[in-house]
């Protein structure tokens, strides 16, 4: 859990640095405030954050919170400041409320005097809703690879097609009936009691109908490790559940000539879904997906077109993320310079891959 943690931090730092500024300074306001809530805010902080002196990092994260480290260019000065989680994280998804939580706390402090940062934007901020629905069927794809469709709830939902992704709400754990409603956000989910928060996870949306206004989501199953997982190895027609979202990541530019899919289980519904959208848009899409399974017995049905290439990558049964596989069949992959990459899978393989790209 550190060590994906650890690549969550870096991720932000990089690519989400203004962010990161943002909720640095937040932080930093709320030690000089009454009673831990954040001080009022100060001409200089918008300032220093929309010219971008104000630079803010997270050093570390763990179970209980993150540190944060706020400087200024012009000042010359840097203040660490530790920020503590409304209770201990179990699990990253965890960690990743927590986290869309604070963000939604800093949003309120500074308002509407600096534009959305990046991962807001990403994140879509305000504009996001809350589903509530329930679950319609469920049907075993593989072994181990469970298709959960929802109904009921969905007539407001627009489909923004792709790797479109929802972030799965559950009961509490021990619990059957759902603690938020239509009006969930993470500013909500700050102010709930610890023992009413919803679990859950993040999953992408294998198929949307928009006759019927049902969702199919696959779930990779593998036990008790995770509250989603477990939760999908149990659940029953009929059983409630809110969707949060949709978001989507995958996103060619015009220019793109190839794709290259790389995937594990976790990535199939979102690899079948991108392809499903590339060969209605053209049928001659060149496209080569690299997917690793446990063994034969977990492969899948993907769409099919001329120029798409489907190779399977078998772990002979090992645990996801535990062989090198995927990074090594996009090593041996020769691929265009416009060639676009989408990847899906274990955090700590997809980012060698990422690294191997760039």
């Amino acid at each position: 859990m550190l060590e994906l943690l650890d690549e969550m931090r870096m991720h932000l730092n990089i690519d989400h640095h203004d962010t990161v500024s943002l909720i640095a300074q937040f932080v930093a306001t709320q030690q000089t405030g009454e009673r831990g809530s954040a001080a009022p805010i100060e001409a200089s902080d918008i300032e220093g954050l929309r010219s971008g002196d104000s630079h803010g990092s997270i050093e570390a994260v763990d179970a209980d919170g993150l540190d944060v480290a706020i400087g200024s260019h012009a000042r010359g000065h840097r203040r660490c400041i530790r920020h503590s989680f409304s209770a201990p994280c179990s699990s990253v998804d965890d960690v990743s409320a927590e986290f869309h939580s604070l963000l939604q706390a800093a949003r309120a402090w500074i308002g509407d005097a600096l534009p959305l940062t990046s991962f807001e934007r990403e994140l879509a901020v305000g504009h996001l809703r809350t589903f509530v629905t329930r679950v319609g069927d469920v049907r075993d794809i593989t072994p181990n690879l469970r298709q959960i469709t929802f109904e009921g709830g969905l007539d407001d939902f627009v489909s923004i097609g792709g790797d479109q992704f929802l972030y799965v709400l559950l009961p509490p754990p021990g619990r059957s009936e759902l603690t938020v409603d239509a009006g969930f956000s993470w500013a909500s989910y700050e102010a709930m009691d610890p023992a009413d928060r919803p679990v859950g996870a993040y999953y992408s949306v294998r198929a949307w109908n928009p006759a019927t206004r049902r969702l199919d989501m696959w779930f990779v199953l593998h036990g008790d490790d995770g509250a989603a997982s477990s939760w999908a190895q149990r659940v029953e027609p009929g059983s409630p559940v809110a969707l949060w979202g949709p978001r989507t990541a995958y996103d060619p530019p015009a220019t793109t000539s190839s794709h290259l899919i790389v995937v594990d289980e976790t990535g199939f519904g979102a690899a079948c879904a991108v392809l499903d959208q590339l060969l209605a848009a053209d049928p001659l899409a060149t496209v080569h997906l690299l997917a690793e399974v446990g063994d034969a017995s977990g492969r899948v049905d993907v769409p099919a077109g001329p120029r798409v290439t489907v190779s399977w990558l078998d772990r002979g049964g090992a645990p996801p993320g535990s062989t090198s596989a995927l990074v090594d069949a996009v090593r041996d992959t020769a691929v265009a310079d416009d060639v676009y990459a989408f990847g899906a899978g274990e955090s700590r393989r997809i980012t060698e891959v990422r690294r191997h790209l760039r």
